[in-house]
Formats: C-alpha cells, sequence, structure tokens
C-alpha cells in the first residue's frame, strides 16, 4: 500500500509552490479586472451600473471592488498583506455572486452571464485568506524576520553556579 501514499502525502515544497501559482493567477486576473474597472469603465460608470444590479451603495461599493482589484492585485504579486487582501477580495467575490451573477447557470455562455467565474474566483480567495499565501511571500518573510526567537537576557537565576 505504500505505492499510494503519493496521493495524500504532504509535501511543505511542493504546498508553497501551489499556493505561489494559486496567488500569481489570482494577482493577475485581478489586476486586469481592477484596471478595467477603473482605466475602461470609470468609478463613475462603475458605480452607476452596480446600482442597477441592486448593489447597495453603489457609490462606496464601486472604488472598493476596482482599487481593492487593482491595488490588492498588485500587492497580491509578492505576496503582501496577502490574507486581508483575500478577506476583502471574498467580500468582492461575495457581492458579485449574489447581485450580479444568482440565479445564472454555472458555464459562462458568450455574452458573460454565468456563475462559474465568480464562484472559481470566490472560492480562490477565500482558500488564500483560510491558507495564507505560504512560504514564498514577503508576508513569510515579514513574519519570519518579527517572530525569529530573541536569546532570553542574561540574569543572575540563569548564571548562578556557572563559575
Amino acid at each position: 500500500m505504500d505505492r499510494f501514499r503519493y496521493l495524500t502525502a504532504q509535501n511543505s515544497t511542493a504546498s508553497d509552490v501551489g499556493l505561489l501559482i494559486l496567488r500569481v493567477v489570482m494577482a493577475v486576473t485581478f489586476i486586469s479586472y481592477g484596471s478595467w474597472h477603473v482605466l475602461d469603465i470609470g468609478i463613475s460608470n462603475l458605480a452607476e451600473n452596480m446600482g442597477g444590479a441592486g448593489v447597495p451603495l453603489p457609490q462606496v461599493a464601486a472604488p472598493y471592488l476596482a482599487y481593492l482589484e487593482l491595488i490588492g492585485g498588485f500587492l497580491l504579486l509578492p505576496g503582501v498583506f496577502s490574507r486581508l487582501i483575500s478577506a476583502g477580495l471574498v467580500v468582492v467575490m461575495g457581492g458579485a455572486l449574489i447581485w450580479v451573477h444568482w440565479g445564472e447557470q454555472i458555464r459562462m455562455e458568450d455574452d458573460g452571464s454565468g456563475i462559474a467565474l465568480a464562484l472559481l474566483l470566490g472560492a480562490v480567495t477565500l482558500t488564500m485568506a483560510i491558507v495564507g499565501p505560504g512560504r514564498m511571500s514577503v508576508d513569510h518573510l515579514i513574519t519570519k524576520r518579527f517572530s525569529s526567537p530573541r536569546p532570553l537576557p542574561m540574569t543572575s537565576a540563569t548564571t548562578r553556579g556557572s563559575v
């Protein structure tokens, strides 16, 4: 039965590479959508579209969505504030699922309708928020740097009997 252990065996390096791939693809996707929302559609048009879809407070939701996608996407590339940005994107994708894609079929049609992409991006952002970016990220380097164990200070109790 040992020949099947590779099916469930955990390898931390492979997991980190997988998280890196997931994070980079996620980042590129959100940068693309964020730049489209900010530069092509424009925040005011996006807010109008969101209001028409029934999104509450579209004047607040539109810049939140667009700039989180764009700036957050750029921060996700190297893995900076990954969990925080991913949690914010979970909210964005939840809103997309509820107000834009609810009731649509799963696969995407030629007109862009379909819940699949929003569902997939929602799952990816939720996974990144829960699991984190892995060791191949700036977040990991910062955590490693500031949480490294420091030696205990020398006290008379620790030096007693060491003469």
